[in-house]
């Protein structure tokens, strides 16, 4: 895998000898990027949307191709989209992409996926549209999907911006938008070509009713994740499916500090592993935001001291913001690898409560970080040396009595610790 440096794109860069077709693009600027930032194929080829900066304004947006050495134009505004059926009397056949083009993803075998809800060319209510490179593949008030009880089938009524991905071997794909159904249950999400979760029906096999669908994405391997409310405004997780957390359930087995009523990011990786990111009941609003890994085990905690230079020792800086009520983490800025690295945007703090990057103003103090979940999920292997045995017992032991065995990471070693370890111990979880 490429690291972060290798991917850097910079928007001040010329587009060195970019082309479309046979016309030269050379010495054109990035503006600014479109949406979400593209997405990577399984050999590290990169793909996005940006506008540029200078060159004829009706061809400013573009999709461009990157391949670590140089960048082409795959596509750009006013390109043709084939297979789109316009609204009567209108002609089919005349449309193209438009000033906001998003969703933009990169398959193995070359093939861009995009979605576009600025089609020209086009009745409004033939819009949006998903694409593969410049052919539809659904359109608005056109295409159907299968229903969510699996029977039926139901028309697109709209396609959201930037939901719509696929898989780099191309045998999964993921869109949220409506369908033409009443207000109250016409949002979707659609996982390969059917409707999985639908507003104002329960998730299947839960009790849970949706409300809103706030986002949705799929991993390479085809896990798909989706988080969002409930009718009551309490939050929900789901994972290939399955309700893996909702408001008011407990962070991890047994634990008596409970989800609270916001989930700020879900995240998956290729080999099903989650990230959660929420607040909670915790009493202490400075220790009340925490990231959970598969429904086991607190990786993170507001309140959290982290090393700013990577030296081994922690510096004075602290997850969260001086003032405790706003939120220590960025919502949806968090990636899982396969080998279970986390990347994510916090916000730090010193230990005096005032935000760092405060003076001067800077606004929100977010940096860019990284933490190491490591291969074992065993919340009670205390000495992370693999498998379950009595040397993890003793060990706790030897650190509770001495003040340092957090293992509910609340943020202080008490009588809790020791009952909670106790039945984790006694009575694994999966992973142990």
């Amino acid at each position: 895998a490429r690291t972060a440096a290798d991917r850097c794109i910079d928007r001040d860069s010329p587009l060195a000898n970019a082309t479309v077709g046979s016309k030269s693009r050379s010495g054109w600027k990035l503006g600014f990027f479109n949406g979400l930032l593209g997405r990577w194929d399984s050999a590290g080829n990169f793909a996005y949307s940006a506008r540029a900066r200078g060159g004829l304004a009706a061809v400013f947006q573009k999709v461009i191709l990157f391949n670590g050495v140089s960048s082409s134009i795959a596509f750009q505004m006013g390109d043709p989209i084939t297979g789109l059926l316009d609204l009567s009397p209108n002609p089919s056949g005349d449309e193209s992409f438009g000033n906001s083009v998003g969703s933009i993803h990169l398959l193995n075998n070359g093939t861009i996926g995009s979605q576009d809800s600025t089609i020209v060319g086009i009745h409004s209510s033939r819009r949006p549209a998903i694409i593969y490179n410049q052919v539809a593949f659904h359109q608005s008030n056109i295409t159907t999907v299968t229903a969510l009880d699996g029977v039926g089938t139901e028309t697109w009524k709209s396609i959201s911006a930037n939901s719509f991905y696929t898989t780099p071997d191309g045998t999964h794909w993921i869109a949220i938008g409506t369908i033409n159904q009443p207000t109250t249950m016409d949002a979707v999400l659609v996982v390969d070509g059917r409707v999985v979760l639908q507003e104002g029906l329960p998730i299947p096999g839960s009790s849970v009713t949706i409300s809103t669908i706030v986002i949705a994405d799929i991993a390479e391997s085809g896990t798909w994740f989706a988080r969002g409310a409930q009718t009551n405004g309490d939050d929900w997780a789901v994972v290939n499916g399955a309700v893996v957390a909702k408001s008011g359930d407990p962070i991890t087995p047994g634990n008596a500090e409970l989800w609270g009523d916001t989930f700020l990011a879900l995240t998956a990786n290729a080999a099903a592993d989650w990230i959660l990111v929420g607040n909670t009941t915790a009493a202490d609003p400075a220790a009340d935001n925490v990231v959970v890994i598969n429904g086991q085990q607190v990786l993170l905690r507001e309140g959290s001291q982290v090393d700013l230079d990577a030296d081994g020792t922690p510096d004075d800086a602290y997850l969260g913001r001086g003032n405790n009520t706003l939120s220590a983490f960025e919502p949806n800025d968090f990636f899982l690898t396969p080998s279970r690295t986390v990347y994510l945007f916090g916000n730090l703090r010193n230990a005096a409560g005032v935000d760092l990057n405060s003076n001067p103003v800077f606004g929100t103090p977010q940096a860019f970080m990284r933490i190491a979940a490591g291969a074992s999920y065993c919340p009670c292997d205390w000495n992370a040396m693999g498998g379950l045995n009595s040397q993890d017992f003793f060990d706790f032991l030897s650190d509770f009595f001495a003040g340092d065995a957090d293992f509910n990471a609340d943020m202080t070693t008490n009588s809790q610790d020791f009952f909670d370890f106790i039945a984790c111990f006694f009575t694994p979880p999966m992973g142990c």
